[in-house]
C-alpha cells in the first residue's frame, strides 16, 4: 500500500490528514454568525396553547388535520406563527414528520 501524498497544494498548503492518513472527504466550519434562538414550547403546553387560538382558527387546524391535509395545514400553521412562534413551530415539526396522528389529538385536547 502507497503512503498518500505530502506533496503541498497549488496554494502550498496542505488539506489536514484523517486519522486513516487520507484527507477528509468534507471539512466543516464554524457557524461565524450566532443562530437565532429556537422557540421552544414544551409538549404538556401544546393543548394549553391550541385553546387560546380563535376558534375560526382552532377549527380550521382540527378540520384540516382530521382530513391530513398538508397544504392547509401548513398555511394555518403560518397564521398562527404570527402570534405563537413557538407552537407553530411545534406544529410545524408534526406536520412536516407527517405525525397527524399527533397533530388530531392535540386538537382535540384543546378546549375552548
Amino acid at each position: 500500500m502507497r503512503a498518500p501524498s505530502t506533496r503541498p497544494g497549488p496554494t502550498g498548503d496542505r488539506p489536514p490528514l484523517a486519522p486513516s492518513g487520507f484527507p477528509p472527504l468534507l471539512v466543516l466550519e464554524e457557524p461565524t454568525e450566532a443562530a437565532a434562538p429556537e422557540a421552544k414550547i414544551e409538549p404538556g403546553r401544546i393543548a394549553d396553547s391550541l385553546a387560546a387560538l380563535s376558534p375560526e382558527t382552532l377549527s380550521e387546524l382540527k378540520k384540516s388535520v382530521e382530513e391530513i391535509d398538508l397544504e392547509a395545514t401548513q398555511r394555518i400553521i403560518e397564521r398562527i406563527s404570527e402570534r405563537d412562534r413557538a407552537l407553530a413551530e411545534a406544529l410545524g415539526g408534526l406536520r412536516k414528520n407527517f405525525r397527524f396522528d399527533i397533530l388530531q389529538e392535540l386538537t382535540k385536547e384543546a378546549k375552548q
